[in-house]
């Protein structure tokens, strides 16, 4: 808790799974990392995604560059066939569910689908009040593995309520700029 990551490359080139992990599964006692800011920092070539919060509360993500993640190639069922070039794969930039965190001055480019994936299909109201704002947000989504066509938008709101996407330049991604659907409330 309460702890700043300031300046780091995170290259996830030999690794075998996200980059920047918060996880939590919420069991009764767990304490759940919250509060956690990363800032002026680069995370890329990630296996799957560059950034993953899984009901994740009360963080922060600051002029981050988050580039070419996403090496893994895998069918529409989400199993695994083979690895590809990094930006190409089958996951994200960002996917995040939880609430009250703060995407803010970031750019989020080359990931293999969505550059930016808010969503919480367990748990429909568990990803409340985010804020993205100031975000340069492009050229995600060139993946083909999954859907057989490019797929992917810039940014996805895709459920709970009162979140928020302002002031951010979103260009060049394969589906949509900023959608909200899957019962994210606009």
């Amino acid at each position: 808790r309460y702890v700043v990551f300031n300046g780091l490359v995170l290259d996830g080139i030999n690794i075998q799974i996200n980059d920047f992990e918060l996880g939590c599964d919420r069991s009764p006692g767990e304490i759940c990392p919250d509060h956690i800011r990363l800032i002026n920092s680069e995370v890329k070539n990630a296996n799957y995604s560059g950034i993953n919060g899984s009901q994740q509360n009360n963080n922060e993500f600051i002029n981050n560059n988050i580039h070419h993640n996403n090496r893994v190639v895998c069918d529409y069922a989400l199993n695994i066939t083979g690895q590809t070039i990094a930006g190409r794969g089958c996951w994200h930039g960002i996917y995040m569910s939880g609430s009250n965190n703060l995407f803010d001055g970031n750019q989020i480019h080359d990931n293999g689908e969505y550059g930016v994936h808010l969503y919480n299909g367990g748990c429909n109201g568990c990803s409340n009040n985010n804020i993205f704002r100031n975000n340069k947000v492009y050229n995600n989504g060139k993946n083909t593995s999954r859907y057989g066509s490019p797929s992917g938008d810039g940014i996805l709101i895709g459920n709970g309520s009162g979140n928020a996407a302002y002031n951010n330049i979103v260009w060049g991604n394969s589906t949509a700029g900023i959608s909200v659907k899957y019962g994210g409330a606009s």
